[in-house]
């Protein structure tokens, strides 16, 4: 809130503006009743309603300017939130987002973050004008008659209690309305996503009967806070009306004493009865922090969240060189821990077996290594190693002889291309797709690179060219189409190290040759590591490291690791097998 505090105070000024117009309408009442009823002065009828027109007039004036001003300090207090999650989330490891979907963080943002918007604009309000209004309408009641006060307001205390309660039940309850709602998002967007899956597999009850759960359960925690909330408005009626009661009922034995005149009285129960709204906003005003202090401490459980893997201070950037890559003795284990085998205490709690085990490679500059193995021998977290996804409990990684873990991430993944299974493209242009991460590029780099990942012709017959917006996930591309916008993508970045994970693995026949063409041309002159289960398609590549349970078993080329008669030549055969 600090860079905002001069709007607030600037807030807070229409705020006392519109405190001191509140208690001059209450004022006001006294020389009307006194006046007009008691003195029979027409004259006055002109001077106190001009009076309480200009005082109305103020309040509106005020009002407006301080609603306004603390909306745009709230607003913009919320979106700086909204970028320090982002920031933050966006530095945090590969690890943070498997153990988190997608659609749960992103309720962060817009649920959370609305949560806590109403929290800081009400809060601001409340605190602001409710606050200043009812203590100058309280110390204008004493100012009148402080016996009267007195017995009015000491049946406030009794408030107290109740409200505190119920905030405390409105915050329990937030909590748990969020983590619905996060459930329902994240069954919301799987569902939406996989609907060819869910209508081919019949799966549409079962879908909706999961789907209704999660909103009934949202519409129950969503009842119960209402229904809390609620119970501050009869308790704020019940010690108002004893308040009033007790001051008509004193009020009215002074006037009949000649103790006060009946303005006095009129005056004190206009005053008592103008404090009541604001009275009973601020004690909603608990219910609502509650509700934004749940938020608030969702999101700094996030933001107290460290990376696994973060940049080392002041790391240098990663010098030049031909590209080489090594892995020194590595290991890595998922659950961050060695693994029994590496020196745990056996008689803790058994840790996850490695992914890798004591893995030591070398990706010589220029040369293409591939990684072949059944499924989790390890091969993708291997190459995950390389961009710093993720870090290796022992050992190291290397590039030209430096420790990635010692470099700045600008100057590592600059020098890495990606091209995987998971094609990434965004609902944007051809163009801001095969430019993501280089915008400067110029109209002439993108189309040089379109051509040589054969991917210009079918860009040219889209509506727009380049231009054509491609809709999420590229929806308006076949599968081989995203591939190939993809390996442009790579082509335009030219980085010396290049990462192929599976990058025709659900590609038809057709699809995968013009594909191979592209990738062939891409690879040219780089280093390059690629994973392949069809094994067809790395039968050329220089070095092929056969792995099983996180280990390297074989090393070769693709007829040598065929005379060893090992695991490689018994995954080549179920491979023809399966073509």
């Amino acid at each position: 809130m600090r860079p905002h505090l001069g709007t607030i105070a600037l807030a807070v000024m229409w705020m006392l503006v519109l405190a001191a117009a509140t208690v001059a309408v209450a004022h006001m009442l006294k020389p009307a009743i006194d006046g007009i009823v008691v003195g029979s002065d027409p004259q006055a009828l002109w001077g106190i309603g001009l009076g309480i027109l200009l005082a109305f007039a103020v309040k509106a004036v005020s009002n407006f300017f301080s609603v306004v001003l603390v909306a745009k300090a709230g607003l913009a207090a919320v979106s700086d939130a909204r970028n320090r999650l982002y920031r933050h989330l966006s530095e945090m490891d590969l690890g943070f987002f498997l153990a988190h979907s997608a659609s749960a963080l992103a309720a962060r943002f817009t649920v959370d973050l609305h949560l806590l918007r109403l929290a800081v604009s009400n809060g601001l309000t409340s605190l602001g004008r409710d606050l200043m209004t009812l203590i100058g309408l309280v110390a204008y009641t004493f100012w009148v008659d402080w016996q009267m006060a007195l017995l009015a307001y000491i049946a406030l205390p009794l408030a107290i209690w109740p409200v505190a309660r119920l905030g405390r039940r409105i915050r329990r309850i937030a909590g748990r309305t969020q983590r619905d709602l996060g459930s329902l998002n994240a069954q919301l967007t799987q569902t939406l996503r996989g609907i060819r899956m869910v209508k081919i597999y019949g799966a549409e009850e079962m879908e909706r009967a999961r789907v209704h759960r999660l909103i009934a359960a949202v519409q129950t925690q969503s009842f119960k806070a209402e229904w809390t909330r609620a119970l501050v408005t009869p308790i704020m009626e019940g010690v108002v009306g004893l308040a009033a009661g007790a001051a008509l009922y004193y009020g009215g034995a002074r006037v009949l004493a000649g103790e006060v005149t009946p303005g006095d009285l009129t005056a004190f129960l206009g005053a008592v009865m103008l404090a009541y709204q604001p009275a009973k906003r601020l004690a909603n005003l608990h219910t609502i922090l509650q509700e934004g202090l749940a938020a608030a401490d969702r999101m700094y459980h996030l933001l107290d969240l460290k990376p696994a893997v973060a940049e080392a201070p002041g790391a240098p950037p990663l010098r030049p060189g031909p590209g080489t890559v090594r892995f020194d003795d590595v290991t890595f284990a998922y659950d961050g821990g060695p693994g029994p085998e590496l020196g745990d205490d056996a008689s803790g709690p058994a840790a996850a077996p490695p992914a890798l085990r004591g893995v030591d490679l070398t990706l010589e500059a220029g040369t293409v290594v591939a990684l072949v193995g059944p499924s989790g021998a390890g091969k993708s977290t291997l190459m995950n190693l390389i961009p710093r996804l993720h870090d290796p409990q022992r050992g190291r990684v290397l590039i030209d002889g430096q420790d990635v873990r010692a470099v700045s991430f600008a100057s590592l993944w600059a020098r890495i291309g990606l091209v995987s299974q998971d094609v990434v493209v965004f609902d944007d242009t051809v163009r801001a797709n095969i430019a993501y991460g280089r915008p400067e590029a110029s109209a002439e780099e993108v189309e040089r690179a379109a051509r040589r990942a054969a991917a210009h012709d079918f860009i040219a017959a889209l509506p727009d060219g380049y231009d054509t917006r491609l809709g999420e996930q590229g929806v308006r591309l076949s599968g081989g189409q995203r591939q190939r916008l993809c390996i442009a993508r790579a082509f335009l970045k030219d980085a010396p190290i290049l990462l192929l994970d599976e990058p025709t693995a659900a590609l038809d026949t057709e699809s995968e040759r013009l594909v191979q063409s592209a990738l062939a041309a891409l690879m040219a002159g780089r280093t390059c590591l690629i994973i392949a289960h069809r094994l067809s398609t790395i039968a050329g590549a220089d070095v092929i490291h056969v792995m099983a349970e996180g280990a390297v078993v074989e090393s070769g080329d693709h007829a040598g690791l065929l005379a060893k008669d090992g695991l490689y030549a018994r995954l080549h055969a179920a491979n023809r097998l399966g073509a």
